[in-house]
């Protein structure tokens, strides 16, 4: 039987990783060739019901995220390229969960991720920053 991803999360922050680490939730197939408009909305919202799965058990045991939103909201994290994300604090690190299509041809993918006390996504050298943050 598979670990549960909020399993996972909760081993992950006791160990305080030093590193990010992100891990698969679920993907649909990659798109090759055309694909029509309406197809493609309809795998986006299959994908985006299994987002809001894992990101629910994730407020059950973390409460609510400090952001959650799709990709343009005011207040979107800068850190992390998705169509939708979630995030919360907890001690040193962010705890996330997105939906993710990078483009057209590739799959969608629903990922949840914590980042590490030394995080290359929130570092001062990365070409993203979190915003508003103590990190």
């Amino acid at each position: 039987m598979l670990e549960k991803p909020l399993s996972i999360m909760k081993r992950m922050l006791a160990t305080r990783p030093e590193t990010d680490h992100e891990f698969t939730y679920a993907a649909s197939e990659g798109f090759d060739g055309d694909i029509e408009v309406r197809e493609l909305a309809q795998i986006e919202a299959r994908y985006t019901v299994k987002y809001r799965e894992v990101t629910r058990d994730f407020i059950a045991h973390l409460g609510n995220p400090i952001f959650e939103g799709d990709v343009g909201d005011e207040g979107y994290p800068g850190w992390y390229s998705s169509l939708r994300l979630s995030v919360w604090r907890q001690d040193k690190h962010h705890i996330y969960t997105a939906l993710r299509h990078d483009a057209q041809d590739l799959p969608f993918v629903v990922v949840y991720g914590i980042t590490g006390l030394n995080s290359d996504l929130l570092s001062e050298g990365s070409t993203v920053h979190l915003t508003g943050s103590d990190s």
